[in-house]
């Protein structure tokens, strides 16, 4: 499924918009910021913006109102304390607030950073000079020209603690810089990220997630005290040295495998290297036969705004944190045994404390709970079976694995011979899935199991269906007739 484009909101509907009420209505916040940055640069084009800022002198839920039935948009309800309102459009939205202060100079030097802190005023939004009519009092024209993310007041982060990681998801979102004196106010103040709500954060993170510059920008959050606050199961990743096929401790090599998965993720067509040949068939014009399926699988929405690609990004950083707890030493060297099993587990409690929902949890586990079984099954000649077992067991989360387990081997910088090794097994995965009907039907259900064999309901009963279902996956049997035949000779085995 593909993600739809933000429809964006041009400078027109916004003046129609802010004309639909007769009161003083500014536009401020990152609409602003972005069209200067499309006016002036290749990085935005104006009015692609898909969500606006109109501060209102007046009653802000009145003009939403009007707003919403000039535009044919739906009037919402966002924070009555606030008087914060929002008229949803397709693909896009315009939030109205009422103006802090009597000034809208005052209501500006309340907002998070210099850049957010400008505005346009509505009756200029159209006009061919608008730009000389910005309201700046904070700096925001001077920054935005430096690239620098700096906070809009010598408070912002005590007034609102998640601004010390926003700063960092704006730094990775826009591709700025972090100011010294900016380091400094996130480091002083980042433990009191303690008392921001989990969603919050969240929201903030997984954004910095999806940066080009991913491996800087979580170095950057640990360095200044954000990780231990957002992921705390990463510190014990800190100088944990992983014996000879690393070069990296833990940390540093899960950022260098989070920045190659993005890279993996951007062109698919990465997977394969230059190792496509006889592998991976193309269709002229089109590169990749498997490119648009596996693009369409890391596109599906998972919940909110997050997508498959995105919680790959989130097992990712986390599938090294069940080595800490799993260290030993002997005279082969470092062992982290049973790390993958016990990472899946704190994957799924730093998911879950995350507020991810319960599938996403689930899907994190998963990967975590996998991501080494790719890179054991390529010590030995790889088996068609062991592919369709692989598959039979994680089913088309086998690509998040996949890709996982080439990240990792890749930041370990492994020789030419390994990663081709990796890659043409990654192939051949990708070829068996897809050339694979959609999984098969159950020929038996457990009730007729439990009927049949006099079983209560229990582990047993999902033990047997398991024998079924591997059969018509690894064996293709495909009648009731050949399941009852396997299932009566597991059940003599049993009793014998």
């Amino acid at each position: 499924m593909k993600i739809p484009e933000p429809q964006g909101i041009s400078p027109e509907l916004l003046a129609s918009a802010a004309g639909a009420f007769p009161a003083e209505a500014w536009v401020a916040g990152g609409w602003v910021r972005d069209r200067l940055l499309g006016s002036g640069s290749t990085m935005l084009t104006a009015g692609k913006s898909p969500d606006a800022d109109l501060v209102i002198a007046g009653d802000a839920e009145a003009a939403a109102m009007r707003a919403a039935r000039a535009l044919g948009g739906s009037f919402v309800l966002l924070d009555r304390a606030r008087r914060t309102y929002r008229v949803a459009l397709p693909g896009a939205h315009i939030d109205f607030t009422e103006m802090r202060g009597s000034k809208m100079e005052q209501d500006l030097r309340r907002r998070d950073f210099t850049i957010n802190a400008m505005a346009l005023p509505a009756s200029r939004i159209l006009h061919r000079l608008w730009r000389r009519h910005i309201a700046d009092p904070t700096g925001g024209l001077r920054d935005l020209a430096a690239k620098v993310v700096r906070p809009a007041g010598p408070r912002a982060f005590e007034e609102d603690p998640l601004r010390t990681l926003r700063a960092i998801r704006m730094a990775a979102s826009l591709g700025f810089a972090l100011s010294p004196s900016t380091q400094r106010g996130v480091k002083q103040n980042a433990h009191l990220l303690a008392r921001v709500a989990a969603e919050r954060i969240r929201d903030e993170f997984f954004p910095i997630l999806r940066s080009r510059q991913v491996h800087v920008h979580l170095a950057m959050a640990q360095r200044l005290g954000l990780m231990r606050q957002v992921v705390p199961e990463t510190e014990s990743l800190l100088r944990l040295k992983q014996g000879v096929h690393h070069r990296l401790d833990a940390w540093d090599h899960s950022l260098e495998a989070v920045r190659l998965l993005n890279g993996l993720l951007a062109s698919p067509q990465r997977w394969a290297g230059r190792f496509a040949g006889p592998v991976l068939p193309t269709q002229s014009g089109s590169g990749s036969l498997f490119e648009g399926r596996i693009r369409s699988l890391l596109c599906e929405p998972a919940s909110g705004d997050r997508t498959r690609a995105d919680i790959l990004r989130f097992a990712c950083l986390l599938h090294d944190i069940g080595k800490p707890a799993t260290f030993s030493r002997d005279e082969k060297g470092v062992h982290f045994y049973g790390h993958a099993a016990l990472g899946g587990q704190m994957a799924a409690a730093a998911a879950r404390n995350m507020r991810l929902s319960r599938q996403e949890v689930s899907a994190v586990r998963t990967i975590v709970e996998n991501h080494m079984r790719p890179l054991l099954l390529t010590r030995e000649p790889v088996t068609d079976r062991a592919i369709r077992r692989l598959i039979a067991d994680t089913g088309n989360r086998c690509v998040d694995i996949c890709a996982l387990a080439l990240a990792d081997l890749l930041a370990g910088r492994p020789s030419r011979a390994d990663a081709r090794t990796q890659r043409v097994f990654t192939l051949r995965v990708l070829a068996e899935l897809f050339a694979r009907p959609a999984a098969p039907e159950p020929l038996v259900n457990g009730h007729e199991v439990m009927k049949r064999y006099h079983l209560k309901p229990g582990p047993m009963v999902g033990r047997l269906l398991e024998i079924v279902r591997q059969a018509q996956v690894e064996r293709g049997i495909s009648t009731r007739e050949e399941a009852w035949m396997l299932l009566d000779r597991a059940a003599r085995n049993a009793n014998d």
